[in-house]
């Protein structure tokens, strides 16, 4: 009998050996296992070979082109897995859904789709205790739980934050803040009724800013991690608030007068803030 050639039966060990190490530690995502050349070597097969055909644990799933994607940390566990979801069909901060997100995967998965801010009523006649408010805007195509987002604001800097609680439908509107309602805020009803308990900075020379980030409360820490969405507003950022982008930009809207607010030209992260004095709370896209 002609034996089989060693090649063969190389391969073979090989194959059998990524195909047990996928298994046994890839309990969270097949990518949790060694990379491709380490995959290799402790079978005695290429690791040119295996590498090729598994990829290393630092990349995704290649999309239809062939080109790899990075997966944040948090997509390779539990709910937080891109497109994986809670039972009733919400969102959390870490699935795969459309727009958004940064590439270092300080924000959640890069790509992913997430709330937006769409207009702030931060400068209400008469007073402004009580009556501020944030509202967010869902652009995506399902619900979003906003258990994993926190709403952070200030001058110097993003030194206030509050954490959201509760969800957004598709294509709907959240407000938060309050907690009273009254003709010269907007008469909002609030999805989260809370006073800040310090006011949103009403701007000026030196600009002031609000942003929302992918990541809880306790574990924000605005130094190091980047918004998904910002307001920056007044006349100069001299206090060098970063953007969506992470970077230190020019201010999104101008410094303006007394009992303007500001919302979204679109509702989409990439349209202009421009100012108002027209409170739509609840109204989403905002009308004219």
């Amino acid at each position: 009998m002609t034996s089989a050639p060693p090649s063969y039966s190389m391969t073979l060990r090989v194959r059998v050996g990524c195909i047990a190490i996928a298994i046994t530690a890839c309990a969270g995502h097949p990518l949790e296992a060694n990379s491709g050349a380490d995959i290799g070597q402790a079978d005695g097969g290429d690791p040119d070979e295996v590498g090729s055909t598994t990829g290393s644990a630092a990349e995704g799933p290649r999309d239809d082109d062939g080109v790899v994607t990075t997966l944040d940390a948090t997509s390779t566990t539990g709910e937080g897995r891109p497109g994986s979801g809670s039972d009733d069909g919400v969102a959390s901060s870490g699935d795969e859904v459309g727009s958004g997100g940064d590439d270092d995967g300080d924000t959640g998965v890069a790509g992913a789709c997430h709330p937006i801010l769409h207009e702030v009523a931060n400068d209400v006649p008469m007073s402004d205790d009580g009556l501020e408010w944030v509202e967010l805007y869902n652009p995506c195509d399902h619900a979003i739980a906003l258990g994993g987002y926190t709403l952070a604001w200030g001058g110097p800097a993003y030194e206030s934050a509050l954490q959201l609680v509760g969800n957004i439908p598709a294509g709907g509107c959240f407000v938060v803040g309050g907690p009273l309602s009254s003709p010269d805020n907007g008469e909002p009803v609030f999805d989260q009724a809370v006073d800040f308990d310090t006011d949103l900075q009403n701007s000026g020379p030196a600009a002031d800013g609000l942003a929302l980030y992918a990541a809880e409360l306790d574990a924000l820490d605005p130094t190091v991690q980047v918004p998904v969405d910002a307001l920056i507003y007044g006349s100069a950022n001299t206090n060098a608030l970063v953007d969506e982008h992470g970077l230190v930009s020019e201010p999104d809207a101008p410094d303006v007068d007394d009992e303007h607010g500001y919302a979204r030209a679109a509702a989409r992260l990439d349209a202009a803030w421009v100012p108002s004095t027209v409170r739509s709370p609840g109204s989403c896209p905002n009308p004219g």
